[in-house]
């Protein structure tokens, strides 16, 4: 019953948004994922020392995951929005799945939803792609 209120309650919190910003820099998402932590700590009725690695399942995602699986079903409801990589000559890929990945100037780009989700996408295997 606790962990339905953790997804209803507290997962729902860190997916609002998490699209925009769940690819910032690790310090920035620390106090979040020590809060997540705590929380978890305590619906398992652990201790703080308790390692954190061992709380999260395939049914509790740290954030970091549900960034990915947000970004992933945002990028499937947009594939028709984006431009793919159109080769000319055969390549070692021959399926041509992979979305083009803009130029980056800065390092804060590198962190923008626009250079993430053809990251994440092209990271894929063929099989699991939608195109």
């Amino acid at each position: 019953m606790l962990l339905s209120l953790y997804k209803v309650l507290v997962e729902s919190l860190i997916r609002y948004g998490i699209i925009v910003w769940g690819g910032l820099y690790n310090n920035s998402l620390y106090p979040l994922k020590v809060v997540q932590n705590y929380i978890l700590k305590v619906i398992h009725k652990k201790n703080k020392r308790y390692s954190t690695m061992l709380l999260y399942s395939d049914e509790i995602p740290n954030v970091r995951s549900l960034f990915v699986h947000s970004s992933c079903i945002f990028v499937h409801k947009n594939l028709k929005i984006r431009e793919y990589v159109n080769h000319i000559h055969e390549t070692r890929s021959k399926i041509n799945k992979h979305l083009i990945v803009p130029i980056s100037n800065t390092n804060s780009q590198l962190q923008s939803v626009n250079y993430l989700f053809p990251k994440i996408y092209n990271a894929l295997p063929c099989d699991l792609t939608f195109r």
